[in-house]
């Protein structure tokens, strides 16, 4: 509660016991703090029961030192349910009741997150949403209600750089009696073509790191054939690059391969500045955008 009221400008809130805490430390701080209520709208996260509503304000209108400044909902993340106008409108029609049985003023209405961006470029989406929490579709450039890419931005804003620590020739299926690996998963070789031999990497990523389904080699030639705790092995056999222990291999990140990289102790983060689109070509000289 410390840390919220001290650093953060805004909370999205849904609980009373919550909200009474940080009125408290709000208090105690002499700060006012400033909060969003969600409304549960279908997506079945976070949000306040609409039939609840009034009731739930009723209860957080008088706590001292909180400023409810929103109303908002959460969609897509968890269920699917995608915004639309109306629910849109309900969320509006839920703004309106609450001012008028407390003559109060809320000023934003949150209508979502990323998926939310499609009904405003296409002129779908009402006026009175005011407000959108935007991840994937600012790092990504996705259109998360096809996953398409929004024209004039960038998917490739993130790469991830592993180590190869090991390059050597093996068989391409296992051999000996199989059982689970540590995922639980038993795997099928029947219907794999055994040949001799394959060229297999191991670079310094697992299942520690992020889910391997997540990523893809930006050399599309190399494939990805399994992954353990803290390894990664790739398939080498089709790569048109002489690999060596000490090189690295570029991924690339999904959202969700991005939620586990960035929230890891383990995985080191660059910031390079993109100076590509801001220097011209100059003769003998080209910056690359990376």
């Amino acid at each position: 509660m410390d840390d919220v009221v001290k650093y953060a400008d805004v909370s999205f809130n849904t609980e009373v016991e919550t909200l009474s805490l940080l009125s408290s430390k709000a208090v105690s701080l002499n700060k006012f703090h400033k909060v969003v209520i969600m409304i549960e709208m279908g997506e079945l996260r976070e949000g306040v029961v609409r039939e609840k509503l009034l009731d739930f304000f009723g209860k957080i209108l008088k706590l001292p030192n909180i400023e409810i400044v929103g109303i908002g909902t959460n969609l897509c993340c968890m269920n699917g349910v995608l915004p639309d106008y109306d629910k849109m409108k309900l969320l509006h029609e839920s703004k309106q009741e609450i001012e008028k049985t407390f003559n109060v003023h809320i000023p934003y209405i949150s209508g979502g997150a990323s998926v939310s961006i499609p009904l405003v470029l296409n002129g779908e989406m009402p006026p009175y949403i005011n407000h959108f929490r935007i991840g994937e579709t600012l790092f990504f450039g996705t259109n998360v209600y096809d996953d398409t890419l929004i024209e004039g931005m960038h998917h490739d804003v993130f790469k991830l750089n592993a180590e190869i620590i090991e390059i050597k020739e093996k068989p391409n299926i296992p051999e000996g009696k199989l059982g689970t690996n540590l995922t639980g998963e038993k795997k099928d070789f029947n219907n794999l073509k055994k040949i001799k031999n394959t060229t297999r990497a191991i670079v310094d990523i697992g299942l520690l790191d992020l889910s391997p389904k997540n990523i893809k080699p930006v050399n599309k030639n190399l494939e990805i054939v399994g992954q353990s705790s803290d390894m990664l092995v790739l398939d080498l056999q089709n790569s048109y690059k002489n690999y060596k222990v000490g090189d690295t291999v570029a991924f690339e990140l999904n959202y969700m391969s991005l939620l586990s990289v960035m929230n890891s102790s383990y995985v080191e983060k660059k910031v390079i500045s993109d100076v590509g689109h801001q220097i011209k070509k100059r003769k003998n000289h080209f910056v690359k955008r990376i």
